[in-house]
């Protein structure tokens, strides 16, 4: 069984919501305990919520991914403001679910993802489940779920 002081690849998904700002601030937390941990921060832009029939899809994409890394750099400025210096950020399009407990991890060996327990998609959690349960289930990373109270 691992302990807190075995991670050293922290990831951060975030999505603007309030449980997510406090799964970062978390996640930070964790990282400025040990100066050779790193922290990455992705915000995934869900292909199914644009509006893939729209003749100017390309500028929707665009749109999308700008506000995309608006959020990132706040996250950025966040963990640097409480001194962290090894710090990745991402901004993706694609399948959330899929990124966040598979693509990410695989790609930078993540050993802890800490998430908020729920999202900004509150249609998607009804219909599908949400995110959060989809990754805590199916990754093979452990998963540290914060719950904004």
């Amino acid at each position: 069984m691992k302990s807190i002081h075995d991670y050293h690849h922290i990831l951060a998904p975030i999505d603007g919501s309030n449980e997510a700002q406090a799964a970062l601030q978390t996640a930070i937390e964790i990282v400025q305990q040990d100066s050779t941990r790193q922290l990455y921060i992705v915000h995934v832009v869900d292909e199914d919520d644009l509006n893939l029939f729209d003749p100017n899809i390309e500028q929707v994409k665009r749109d999308a991914q700008q506000a995309s890394l608006q959020l990132l750099q706040q996250a950025h400025h966040l963990a640097t403001q409480a001194g962290l210096t090894q710090i990745t950020i991402r901004s993706e399009l694609g399948n959330p679910k899929a990124i966040i407990a598979h693509t990410i991890p695989e790609h930078y060996h993540i050993d802890l993802i800490v998430m908020g327990s729920t999202g900004t998609n509150a249609v998607e959690r009804l219909l599908q489940g949400s995110t959060t349960e989809f990754v805590s289930r199916t990754s093979n990373v452990n998963t540290l779920i914060i719950h904004d109270n």
